[in-house]
């Protein structure tokens, strides 16, 4: 019997070989995205339980992931080497761009120990870096138009990205703080606490 103040726990879902750090329900509401420090997403389907996809590329923990607003099978995510990468459900790899899950009966399942393994079809290495290393990226958002995405680092930057019009080069614009205005307290106490990571 279930008390009416209290949720029921309903399953235990295992896929991830460690620690997962992300969750993420899509609009759908039958996907489940979970990311973990084994390096891979997991999507999982609630009505039959079931493992659909791994995405594996990164290279070290996953540390966000964000659904598309309009497509729902479009993704982003974070990584604690500071790349971001973009996922379609059903990609393989981004070098066979027609190359997709189910179509054609096309399955890459038997090369994967009965897993399907999708590729993204886009990456940002080192989107955050701060000199000697890369910063680990905590948080990515989609705008809620779903043409531009933000993501947020230890590197004390906001970084907006959006893809460029067909044709047009692709442009960087950095914001920062007007240097004849004095730091506050606040960020004088992060740099601080930086640079004392980095000396050990």
């Amino acid at each position: 019997r279930v008390r009416a103040n209290r949720p029921a726990f309903l399953t235990n879902i295992l896929w991830h070989r460690n620690t997962v750090l992300k969750v993420k329900w899509n609009a759908n509401g039958h996907w489940l995205l979970s990311a973990g420090k084994d390096n891979t997403i997991k999507l999982t389907d609630i009505r039959a339980m079931k493992e659909l996809c791994s995405f594996e590329r990164h290279k070290r923990d996953v540390t966000a992931i964000d659904w598309h607003p309009q497509h729902q099978d479009l993704f982003v995510s974070g990584c604690a080497d500071g790349s971001v990468a973009y996922w379609l459900v059903g990609n393989r790899n981004r070098s066979e761009p027609g190359t997709i899950v189910g179509v054609n009966g096309w399955s890459n399942a038997a090369a994967n120990h009965g897993r399907e393994v999708c590729g993204p079809v886009a990456e940002i290495p080192q989107a955050h870096y701060s000199h000697p290393v890369s910063s680990a990226v905590w948080e990515v958002k989609w705008h809620p138009l779903g043409h531009m995405v933000a993501t947020v680092s230890n590197d004390v930057f906001c970084k907006i990205w959006g893809r460029a019009k067909p044709g047009q080069a692709t442009e960087v614009k950095e914001v920062r703080q007007d240097a004849t205005q004095a730091p506050g307290p606040r960020e004088v106490a992060e740099r601080n606490y930086a640079a004392q990571r980095w000396q050990g």
